[in-house]
């Protein structure tokens, strides 16, 4: 089943995922967003044909061995703009657990629980912006949400060494540094 947010962004995000080689790199303000409604609960990354951003990380993660390293806003958020991940990082790790566990049921949970504790890397910062990079050379800079929203998406894919180099020296770099990260299970 297609969400009705989906679009040809997050399709291209879904498959950059699972063909990275090296490594992704991630800043969102979130990856899973606490609705607001009456009954409140956590809305999951929107799903395109081809699967959704948490299964596309668990793959590249078990199939690539892929790097993957994920800063989100923080969970008290921005006090002048509201900026919040609302759900917290072990939320993201677990998510991202759970769905290699069901792509890959022969694989023994405690190898699961390696790979994530060696190849993913959460952290929370306050930042309000949005960049995927994709093995040090493809990124997507934009405003594009991974969990459902009805604001515009917008942002363009750059494939460019020189420039993913300018990305992470002057933006990455600095902001990982700042970062406070997820102790592993």
């Amino acid at each position: 089943v297609l969400d009705e947010d989906a679009d040809q962004s997050g399709l291209v995000q879904v498959y950059a995922f699972k063909n990275a080689e090296s490594s992704i790199k991630m800043s969102q303000q979130a990856l899973f967003v606490k609705s607001i409604s009456i009954n409140p609960h956590i809305i999951p990354p929107t799903t395109t044909v081809d699967g959704d951003a948490i299964q596309a990380l668990a793959y590249a993660i078990h199939i690539n061995q892929v790097q993957v390293s994920i800063i989100t806003s923080n969970l008290e958020g921005n006090a002048e703009a509201n900026y919040s991940s609302t759900v917290p990082l072990e939320y993201v790790y677990n998510a991202i657990k759970a769905n290699m566990i069901q792509q890959f049921p022969k694989i023994k949970p405690q190898k699961i629980t390696e790979e994530l504790n060696r190849l993913l890397h959460l952290a929370t910062i306050d930042f309000n912006g949005t960049n995927n990079m994709i093995d040090d050379h493809i990124f997507y800079q934009g405003s594009h949400n991974i969990y459902p929203s009805s604001l515009q998406e917008y942002g363009i894919i750059v494939d460019s060494v020189e420039a993913a180099k300018e990305i992470n020296v002057k933006f990455w770099d600095p902001m990982w540094k700042n970062a406070n990260p997820m102790k592993a299970n």
